[in-house]
């Protein structure tokens, strides 16, 4: 019987470390990184797989809350990513706000997401997901933890529950990290943006924090820069969507 489980997990782990990696096969990313990308996943997930187990009863008892979680994950991503893809790289710090904003950020792959917990902000930062990573092992489970919204846009009640969860966060002073892309695609031309997000900077007010996220991968660097703050203030969202992608790919 414990054979039969151990049997079903190992095997549910592979499974999704090849589907990861698959995925990230189709959205350009050069042949290169598979000797950095399929390390990266496994000692990522089983590092996640321990932590877990204390995450987890801490959270549970109340004694961390779901920005503790977020910063003990970024603890995990922190070794992984500079074990595997080198340096991070930070530039426009003086643009950081000292108060709530919506972060966006351009999707290039599965490591956006160990990249968003090095984000200097200086308010708790809320993640956003699609609904398919709650069926990531260990993963998975932190992410909810972490208080990530996840959004499914096959389903438009889902979609608007993801309105909701978002205007909740930020009613509550928290950041939101948002991809609007929606999906990943490495290198140019870059995808379009979706109106989710420039929609809800606009009718909460809240302000955007555009940055631009650049993988190096020949000399194993990664580098972050940080765009001005804009303001939504009497800017319809598509203008505000077409401000923000101008100033990230300096249209």
């Amino acid at each position: 019987m414990i054979i039969t489980i151990g049997g079903t997990i190992i095997l549910w782990y592979i499974v999704i470390i090849t589907r990861i990696c698959w995925e990230e096969s189709k959205v350009g990313w050069p042949i290169i990184i598979y000797h950095r990308l399929v390390p990266y996943v496994t000692i990522h997930l089983i590092l996640a797989t321990l932590q877990l187990i204390y995450l987890l009863p801490f959270y549970l008892i109340g004694y961390f809350k779901y920005n503790d979680v977020m910063k003990h994950i970024g603890y995990n991503f922190a070794l992984c990513i500079r074990l595997f893809w080198g340096n991070i790289i930070l530039s426009g710090l003086e643009n950081i706000p000292d108060d709530k904003a919506i972060w966006i950020g351009n999707h290039q792959s599965i490591l956006d997401m160990g990249i968003m917990t090095f984000l200097p902000c200086k308010t708790p930062l809320v993640g956003t997901s699609k609904s398919s990573i709650k069926y990531v092992p260990a993963s998975g489970i932190i992410a909810i933890l972490c208080n990530t919204i996840l959004i499914d846009r096959k389903d438009k009640d889902k979609s608007n529950k993801f309105f909701r969860n978002s205007v909740k966060v930020l009613e509550n002073g928290d950041s939101i990290n948002i991809y609007p892309q929606g999906t990943r695609k490495y290198g140019y031309p870059p995808l379009p943006f979706k109106y989710g997000a420039f929609n809800l900077s606009a009718i909460t007010k809240t302000p955007i924090l555009p940055y631009k996220i650049f993988y190096d991968i020949k000399k194993s660097n990664i580098f972050l820069k940080f765009f001005p703050i804009i303001y939504p203030k009497d800017i319809h969202p598509k203008k505000l969507m077409k401000k923000t992608y101008d100033v990230m790919y300096n249209k």
